[in-house]
């Protein structure tokens, strides 16, 4: 009588331990950065659809108000009627708000700085276009002949704080809220070869917002977007440096999405 012994093969507890451990460590090191990227994706890809947005917007709002040269700016005060003629009519859905947590901001005066600390910048406007959350002001005054720029023209644009995921988000500027600038170059600077124009960070001439488009995208990281600068300015040019990227978040870049 012949028998046939079957040899079974089994872990060890001891070895599944391991095993678990080792993918637990690998996971550990993944997952966090897997979900940064899709985070990043996410984000550059809503940042570009606002923008698009925001660009259409000023066409139209060119098409029928003329050049955005020859609008008429104001001054601060008077930004809700400079938004009401030039703006609000452009988009498909349009709300001013009476606070910025109306607006789905999260400080008492709009966002928070890169350091994630509000930076209560004041003087705003607020309002939802096509449901992004908006703060906005405009901006006019004269230069000094120190700037090396001729002054026989005033100063007059208007910015925008936008938030591209609103109560979702952070709000911090740089990571989930940018800035679009467009600013009225009647006059020839240091930051503008002739007259420029600059609708924020996509579109435009190397003007831009304290000149930051004519920034490298080093100069840019290591000046106002940089965690370590608690300015109410923290994080302002961040996107320029993402656009200068080709829409790629740069290497150094301060946050994680």
């Amino acid at each position: 009588m012949k028998h046939h012994y079957h040899r079974r093969f089994a872990f060890t507890l001891a070895e599944v331990l391991i095993t678990l451990a080792i993918i637990g460590v690998v996971a550990a090191l993944t997952i966090p950065s897997l979900i940064s990227k899709h985070n990043e994706k996410v984000a550059i890809a809503e940042l570009n659809k606002m923008y698009t947005i925001f660009y259409q917007a000023i066409q139209l709002s060119e098409a029928d108000n003329g050049s955005f040269r020859e609008w008429d700016y104001g001054s601060m005060s008077s930004t809700p009627i400079f938004i009401e003629k030039y703006f609000i009519p452009y988009f498909k859905t349009a709300k001013k708000c009476k606070t910025p947590k109306e607006c789905n901001f999260p400080c008492d005066k709009g966002w928070r700085r890169l350091d994630g600390e509000c930076a209560n910048n004041g003087g705003y406007y607020y309002y939802l276009f096509d449901s992004y959350p908006v703060a906005t002001r405009v901006t006019t005054g004269t230069c000094a002949s120190s700037q090396n720029v001729d002054c026989s023209n005033k100063i007059e644009y208007v910015e925008f704080f936008v938030d591209i995921n609103g109560a979702k988000g952070s709000g911090i500027l740089g990571k989930d809220v940018f800035l679009i600038t467009l600013f009225n170059y009647k006059y020839k600077s240091k930051f503008a070869k002739g007259d420029g124009n600059h609708y924020g960070l996509k579109f435009g001439s190397d003007a831009g917002h304290h000149g930051a488009y004519s920034k490298s995208i080093s100069g840019i990281l290591n000046g106002n977007c940089r965690i370590s600068d608690t300015s109410i300015h923290s994080g302002e040019d961040c996107g320029v440096a993402i656009v200068k990227n080709n829409w790629k978040v740069p290497k150094g870049y301060p946050i994680r999405f």
